[in-house]
């Protein structure tokens, strides 16, 4: 079905509730208040079927003080019914409502001049000229004029036709968005607990899954889907939905929340924004309070101007707006602004980051107008080259844009112009300097140490990598690193590849008459205090070297203070390999190469540890 969602704008009193009622048969306003007063002060929703078309009517309150209510509606609209009464022309109302239509990018629409049964051809044919010099340069500009009159019966069902024109061919169904549903109603039914209701803005949900009010993060799960009062097994874009939340409080989902689907979008503070100021408001000064209207909420909000300290009238510019109270946006939503008090409409956009970190004041105004109208990976770039050695991750990229994560993961397939590192996307210029850094740091660590066989992988990854990279990420990266040859990994040690390992000066000279003592002695090598002696070094800088020597692979430890050198264990195992089959006990092996038993056994075992022998009982087989 062929979905469209119309909402109404116009002064109070022009006859907008009524002329819904002669196209629906459907009386919108609800409330005693609404009946007593003859006013429409809150939403009211209609719906009208043709053929394969659902159109949903949303009626909204004209008087100045219920504007607040009407933003909440016209946030969900796909195009507008511009009311105007042939008595009483374009008012205050008219303008504000048209203004705020054309802030949040309504586009198509059709203007029906009501209550035509008071008034003369000449108040109408003036009515019609204030009208096109209203919309003239704005997308209505040749939207059909309507005269109408629902006491009478006349031009309803042009009217009706023309509003049916508006919804869109059909298309192939996309579900690469993720479900949002902002609440503009709540309340509770007898035997059912909470409902809630909005106009779907994206995606699709279908009943019995869970969904998360945002942005207070509360989870529930939808028992039931109604569309326009008729049970549905799923709602989607377009679709004036009231959803059952029975696992909710009334108060915990109040106009202004959101829901949407579990760890897709995240609230923020603070909104990077382009702005537009209208041309009939006053001069915005840089750090003005402002009530800021994004879908169903309102919220205070700080603007920052970006390029200057004052923004004229009918001028655009990027500034950045810090909210009282979290809101949940993606790119591309618009919103509306008005003065704090009294509230007067000034002026609106277009949210190009919702996400953007305060640290954002070092990005120019040219840099951050890049957003408009960018791609998805174009704005995977942006922010990556921004995040640098961070990276960005598909639940980044969710949340700023609202699309799905199979769908970036498309856009974003390997071989464009990011690389996939573990669970991220780095910017290439991003690798290269962390390749750089990495290097610097090896380079650091051995100049400092150069008794080091190795720079341990923590070590190394906390001194370089941005402090929050994921595990797997700082891991992949490494990896990476050493498929292009600029690092080796042995175990948890990394090294440069082709260093020299023996150093050099007076540390070399230590190692080579450190390995000279135990080289000389074979299988009845030094302990520490001969080795000291000998080399005639403080106790701490033999224990490093023989360290080091460890490390290369030089000295073999056997047991505490028990090291023998790498060429006697190997001479020692071809020796003992001569007499392959054969099994003999540990007084053999001590009478072959004439070992104390502190050393003989320690020997042995490394000879089973390493393949050269198997102990069977108390003797050893010559494998």
């Amino acid at each position: 079905m062929r979905r469209v969602v119309v909402g109404t704008a116009g002064h109070i009193d022009h006859g907008k509730t009524a002329l819904v009622g002669a196209l629906t048969g459907i009386d919108t306003d609800r409330l005693p208040e609404e009946k007593r007063r003859g006013i429409t002060i809150d939403l009211g929703f209609a719906r009208l079927l043709a053929d394969d078309v659902q159109l949903s009517l949303i009626d909204v309150p004209g008087h100045e003080r219920f504007v607040r209510n009407m933003l909440a509606g016209a946030s969900g609209i796909d195009a507008v019914l511009l009311v105007v009464a042939a008595d009483e022309s374009v008012a205050p109302q008219t303008v504000e409502h048209f203004e705020i239509c054309r802030l949040l990018g309504v586009e198509r629409g059709v203007i029906a001049i009501t209550k035509a049964d008071r008034a003369t051809a000449d108040m109408i044919e003036l009515v019609q000229l204030e009208l096109a010099e209203l919309v003239a340069g704005t997308p209505l500009e040749s939207a059909p004029v309507i005269v109408t009159s629902s006491k009478e019966g006349r031009g309803i069902e042009q009217l009706r036709e023309e509003l049916i024109r508006l919804v869109p061919p059909e298309e192939a169904e996309t579900d690469d968005r993720v479900f949002r549903l902002p609440v503009d109603r709540a309340f509770t039914i007898r035997g059912f607990g909470t409902v809630v209701t909005g106009t779907v803005a994206s995606g699709s949900f279908a009943a019995g899954s869970n969904l998360v009010v945002m942005p207070e993060a509360l989870q529930s799960r939808v028992r039931r889907i109604e569309i326009h009062g008729s049970e549905r097994d799923r709602a989607v874009a377009g679709d004036r939905a009231s959803l059952n939340l029975p696992d909710l409080e009334v108060r915990d989902v109040q106009r202004g929340v959101q829901l949407v689907e579990p760890g897709t979008l995240r609230p923020s503070r603070l909104l990077t924004v382009e702005l537009d100021l209208l041309p009939a408001a006053a001069a915005l000064k840089d750090g003005v309070r402002v009530r800021v209207h994004h879908l169903t909420i309102e919220a205070i909000g700080r603007v920052r101007l970006r390029a200057k300290k004052r923004l004229e009238p009918g001028e655009r510019e990027i500034a950045r707006i810090h909210l009282d109270r979290p809101v949940t946006a993606v790119a591309g939503d618009r919103f509306v602004i008005r003065t704090y008090s009294p509230a007067r409409t000034i002026g609106g956009g277009v949210i190009l980051d919702p996400h953007l970190p305060r640290g954002g004041r070092k990005f120019s105004v040219a840099d951050v107008r890049q957003l408009a109208g960018a791609s998805v990976v174009e704005r995977a770039g942006w922010m990556a080259r921004r995040m640098g050695a961070r990276g960005i991750t598909l639940e980044d990229l969710v949340a700023v844009t609202g699309l799905k994560r199979d769908r970036i993961g498309r856009e974003l397939a390997p071989g464009g112009m990011l690389i996939p590192i573990g669970d991220r996307w780095l910017d290439p210029g991003a690798i290269d300097d962390l390749d750089a850094r990495v290097v610097k740091s090896l380079e650091e660590f051995f100049a400092s140490t150069p008794l080091s066989t190795g720079m341990p992988r923590r070590e190394l990854v906390q001194k370089t990598f941005p402090a929050g990279l994921a595990v797997d990420a700082g891991a992949a990266l490494l990896e990476r690193l050493r498929q292009r040859g600029r690092i080796t990994i042995e175990g948890d040690v990394v090294d440069l590849p082709g260093r020299e390992k023996r150093p050099e000066g007076v540390e070399g000279s230590i190692a080579d008459r450190v390995e000279a003592c135990f080289s000389d002695a074979g299988l009845a090598p030094p302990g520490l205090r001969e080795v000291q002696d000998e080399v005639g070094h403080k106790p701490k800088v033999v224990e490093g070297v023989l360290g080091f020597l460890l490390k290369e692979g030089t000295l073999v430890r056997l047991a505490d203070g028990l090291w023998v050198h790498r060429d006697a264990l190997d001479s020692a195992a071809a020796r003992v390999r001569e007499h392959r089959g054969e099994t003999h006990d540990v007084a053999w092996f001590k009478d072959l190469f004439g070992l104390t038993r502190k050393v003989g056994i320690p020997l042995l075992e490394w000879f089973d540890a390493n393949g050269v022998t198997k102990r069977v009982g108390d003797q050893r087989t010559i494998l």
